[in-house]
């Protein structure tokens, strides 16, 4: 799932669409943060040659890290992704 992500926003840039890129990975890094863990935050750092956004949280125990390009996908929150689903912010979910 990382490596389909990665190869969609660098299409993004690459078509000049940064601005969606970086949209998309914030999304991604709301919908995807582990919320249990109290006092760490998403960071956005702007660099002269990156952006670099940070979500906390682990991969879930479902994604094998070893078979990312396997097209593995995982919901963490249940809430919170259908309804960035629901106001369209989300198009679909990566599935196989």
């Amino acid at each position: 799932m990382l490596r389909q992500v990665l190869i969609y926003l660098r299409k993004l840039i690459h078509v000049g669409n940064i601005l969606i890129a970086v949209r998309e990975a914030i999304r991604n890094a709301v919908v995807h943060r582990d919320y249990a863990l109290t006092g760490r935050d998403i960071k956005v750092a702007v660099f002269d040659d990156m952006i670099e956004i940070t979500s906390p949280g682990k991969l879930l125990p479902s994604i094998d890290f070893a078979a990312l390009e396997a097209r593995q996908s995982d919901i963490r929150n249940k809430t919170i992704a259908p309804l960035f689903k629901r106001v369209g912010l989300i198009d679909q979910w990566v599935m196989d």
